[in-house]
């Protein structure tokens, strides 16, 4: 058998695009008369091959793994002997790109690693230079392209459309809440007084059905169209924050745990909102509750709570924050604790310090420090450090160690050279 990637070799045959088979005569004779050069043919003495229906009876048998692949991929050149078996798993992405991680050797890890390191310096700097103008609203698509560093094959288009999901679902939940409370009318068109996530919706009333009369020269109803409570032109904003702990929490029991305590698999977010519940870190959980949040209309900020010097902090060490309107005040939302909705005057109760539980919200508000688009990415890879530290992996929590470093680099270049644009 002879494989070319030349398209003119008479009666070749496509295998992939870009890879072709044809005859050793047809190779010859293109050699011979100088349309083309020996290395651009490679023969093989051999070849399995399968009829179609055994290949269809094995395929449903889950004998192989269907795998995209490109002539590319098929004709890299590597050192590494299972390299293009990897990178062909790592296309599928998903728990496959985490198998093919666990699969590796120790030296296979390592030089995947270092592979990773010197491709990830551009994705830094492209990162670098518009993670702090997207902040917090687009700290879903910061995480994505931190898991392409490690997993630039992984196509992550079902995440974005499963985040959009998400908040379909908790918009219809917050429609429904509105209609159930009157869209807030009863609290005199303001925000409804605090409550916990858990009487988010009132029990509904079973009122009998009235019995339809059928008439067939009635007109036909109009179909009914669910729209979103911003749609509807009712913003109560505390409701749509519980009708997301609704949907997280008591829908998809999500359940947050701080650093040190979660897996690399419940950190990053691609395999967090793939997974769709369980235990998470609650930095990752904050991206994706503030992500359905931003997709409802109810933008909110990131914060991290940071007491003096000498202070200790209680858990948990991240917060989001809604910040006040003209009808509501400030509202902060634990995610380690299902999303309940706390006042900026229980800031105080997340610091060992007796004095600072009953301090003014003026002076509590400082120890609340938002965080930038810069500073949410370094978060981001010291978590996923601590994760693979936590889970043994110490080339991986060495790895991301590396890749928060050279981030932070990029990151003070990018800064400078925007301080000098304007100047």
């Amino acid at each position: 058998r002879v494989l070319t990637r030349r398209i003119d070799v008479p009666g070749a045959r496509v295998v992939i695009n870009g890879i072709y088979l044809c005859t050793p005569h047809a190779a010859a004779r293109m050699v011979q008369i100088g349309a083309a050069e020996p290395d651009e043919f490679e023969l093989y003495a051999a070849a399995c091959q399968w009829s179609v229906d055994q290949l269809r009876d094995e395929l449903e048998s889950a004998i192989w793994l269907p795998a995209a692949a490109s002539a590319a991929a098929l004709r890299a050149t590597s050192t590494q002997p299972n390299s293009l078996y990897f990178q062909l798993i790592e296309g599928i992405g998903g728990e496959y790109s985490r198998q093919a991680l666990l699969a590796r050797s120790c030296s296979e890890v390592d030089a995947w690693l270092q592979e990773r390191t010197h491709m990830a310096v551009g994705a830094w700097e492209s990162l670098a230079r518009s993670c702090d103008a997207m902040g917090v609203s687009a700290a879903d698509e910061a995480a994505l392209r931190i898991h392409a560093v490690l997993f630039p094959r992984d196509n992550v288009t079902d995440v974005r459309g499963r985040v959009r999901d998400l908040a379909e679902q908790a918009s219809y939940i917050w429609f429904t809440c509105e209609l159930e409370s009157g869209g807030g009318s009863e609290w005199g068109g303001g925000e409804a007084p605090l409550k916990d996530p858990d009487v988010l919706l009132p029990p509904r009333s079973h009122k009998p059905r009235r019995k339809q009369i059928e008439n067939r020269h009635a007109a036909p109803q109009q179909i009914l169209r669910v729209v979103s409570a911003p749609e509807a032109g009712v913003v109560s904003k505390q409701n749509a924050l519980l009708a997301i702990n609704m949907l997280l929490f008591d829908l998809l029991n999500f359940s947050g745990r701080e650093r040190g305590e979660v897996t690399p698999e419940q950190t990053s977010l691609v395999p967090l909102v793939r997974r769709g519940g369980g235990v998470a870190s609650l930095f990752s959980l904050c991206l994706l509750y503030a992500s359905i949040a931003r997709d409802i209309g109810v933008p909110l900020e990131l914060i991290a709570l940071e007491p003096p010097q000498g202070i200790a902090l209680h858990s948990p060490k991240f917060l989001l924050r809604l910040p006040a309107t003209d009808e509501h005040e400030e509202l902060y939302i634990d995610v380690s604790s299902s999303g309940r909705l706390r006042g900026t005057h229980d800031l105080g109760n997340f610091f060992a310090h007796s004095e600072l539980s009953g301090a003014q919200p003026a002076l509590l508000r400082e120890f609340a420090v938002p965080l930038s688009g810069g500073r949410i990415c370094v978060e981001m890879l010291r978590e996923l450090e601590a994760a693979s530290m936590r889970s043994n992996q110490l080339a991986l929590a060495a790895f991301w160690k590396v890749q928060r470093s050279v981030f932070r680099e990029q990151l003070a270049l990018a800064r400078a050279d925007r301080d000098r644009e304007t100047r």
